[in-house]
């Protein structure tokens, strides 16, 4: 794992946000927004093994041999947390690592609008952070929580594939889970978070017909409801949402909406 951690403490010192590894190719690191070598030495197969090895757990080696892919988050000796998209390509593993900054951005670092702070009043509500892949949806998240944790004593909840972020209680009780090892779903994980007394919960991600309608049942009744969605705009993200359900069951969706969603709040990394 050395050259590993080798690679990771070059990709933080450069400010990469990803690095991309796979057999037979230098490493690359993105650096604001654009790909660069972080070395010239192409990378063996029998490394990336030994890699992958050290990175995934017992569960995790089980659900790589059964998908050929697995996401997880990871901290380095160095304490440097890194979101691990781990995966075969060519018959060999690959892996693409985000590094995930330790402090949690408030908003007001973000460059976000005054508004998206007052969504992160303790009020019922369905509140979504949209737009396309990379675009720091989960910062957003993370930041909002942070505020509320700050600024509100509230239960907090999280389900996240993976955790990436960590917060620390402060003025709010914040659990979080992290999908196939605290949870074995988003939605059964909703289900079982509307048991727990939760004042907020935060969902990484409406993946599914069922998250969706277990997310509009919080949003109803009387939660606090942050999620993602990977749309560009308020009018599909609300389309998205209606086409995951039949054409007959749309219009009660139709009106679920009109009752609790907040807010849609759209975003992309300008370089």
């Amino acid at each position: 794992m050395e050259g590993l951690h080798r690679l990771l403490a070059r990709m933080v010192e450069v400010g990469a946000s990803d690095l991309h590894l796979k057999a037979g190719a230098a490493p690359l690191a993105r650096v604001h927004g654009a790909l660069q070598p972080l070395g010239e030495e192409p990378l063996a197969a029998a490394e990336l093994e030994g890699w992958l090895a050290g990175l995934l757990s017992e569960g995790q080696r089980a659900a790589f041999a059964a998908r050929h892919a697995v996401d997880l988050a990871w901290t380095d000796p160095a304490g440097e947390r890194f979101r691990v998209a781990c995966f075969r390509q060519a018959g060999t593993p690959a892996l693409v690592l985000r590094h995930v900054r330790a402090r949690i951005p408030r908003l007001e670092e973000l460059g976000l609008p005054e508004v998206v702070a007052d969504l992160c009043l303790p009020r019922p509500g369905l509140v979504l952070i949209t737009g396309p892949t990379g675009s720091g949806k989960s910062t957003t998240l993370a930041a909002m929580v942070g505020h509320l944790n700050r600024t509100a004593a509230l239960t907090i909840t999280t389900l996240e594939d993976p955790v990436e972020f960590l917060h620390r209680d402060e003025r709010c009780h914040i659990t979080q889970r992290e999908i196939g090892l605290d949870a074995a779903s988003f939605a059964a994980g909703m289900v079982e978070a509307l048991r727990q007394d939760p004042d907020v919960i935060l969902v990484g991600e409406l993946r599914d017909r069922d998250t969706i309608a277990t997310a509009l049942l919080a949003a109803e009744t009387g939660h606090l409801v942050l999620s993602t969605l990977h749309t560009r705009s308020a009018a599909e993200t609300v389309q998205r949402l209606l086409a995951a359900f039949p054409a007959d069951g749309r219009e009660a969706v139709r009106v679920q909406l009109a009752a609790c969603l907040t807010a849609v709040v759209g975003q992309r990394l300008i370089p």
